[in-house]
């Protein structure tokens, strides 16, 4: 049986060729989960979580709830960015949910490369028959950047995340951890934060 990676997977897979390049100025370190000199505030529960902007050092309000490390970055635009990557991972999970739909699915969440490569591989996953069910969770995150553009360093449980084939079957999708800091590029259109760029860190378990 051929062995097929789960939507993390697919992230890891095509970093290169999203991004450009190998994790950039991100430090290779796991990030901790709170604390450091910058305000850290949390996020509402599920993947699109907004940040309330509380003190640093403190801990998710709500269970399963993102928490925001921001590094330099106001507490809004931090907010802001989690959400865009949390949209962001809900477009690429649904579209390999239904990749016949992944055009469709995907609107301006994200953009340039990023988009090109899971368009081609949801259109793998459409040849072969398989699907993605299970939906991500992001553990927590860190804001950082200027301007236009930030990078989120996202921390992403996808051990929910199951590939199956045709027939419904479970694929084997690697021994991967199932936590991964995976590191987002976003720029800001008038639509919003728009995810432009994905790499990750050359130590990804988080």
């Amino acid at each position: 049986m051929r062995q097929v990676t789960s939507w993390v997977g697919w992230v890891l897979a095509t970093a290169v060729v999203a991004a450009g390049c190998s994790g950039g100025d991100e430090p290779d370190q796991k990030e901790p989960a709170s604390g450091g000199a910058d305000a850290t505030a949390t996020a509402s529960a599920g993947v699109t979580g907004t940040a309330t902007g509380t003190p640093s050092g403190t801990t998710a309000a709500t269970p399963g709830a993102p928490q925001v490390q921001r590094k330099g970055v106001p507490a809004a635009r931090a907010s802001a960015a989690t959400d865009a990557v949390g949209k962001a991972l809900t477009s690429l999970n649904d579209a390999l949910a239904t990749p016949a739909e992944a055009p469709s699915i995907l609107d301006d969440a994200v953009v340039g490369a990023a988009r090109e490569a899971l368009l081609a591989q949801a259109a793998e996953y459409e040849e072969n028959g398989w699907a993605v069910t299970g939906e991500p969770t992001i553990l927590r995150t860190v804001v950082r950047g200027k301007g236009s553009r930030v990078r989120v360093r996202a921390c992403v449980d996808q051990s929910a995340v199951v590939v199956t084939d045709s027939a419904g079957n479970r694929l084997p999708t690697g021994t991967g951890a199932p936590r991964t800091w995976l590191i987002f590029t976003l720029e800001q259109a008038p639509s919003g934060w728009q995810v432009v760029e994905q790499t990750f860190p050359a130590d990804p378990d988080c």
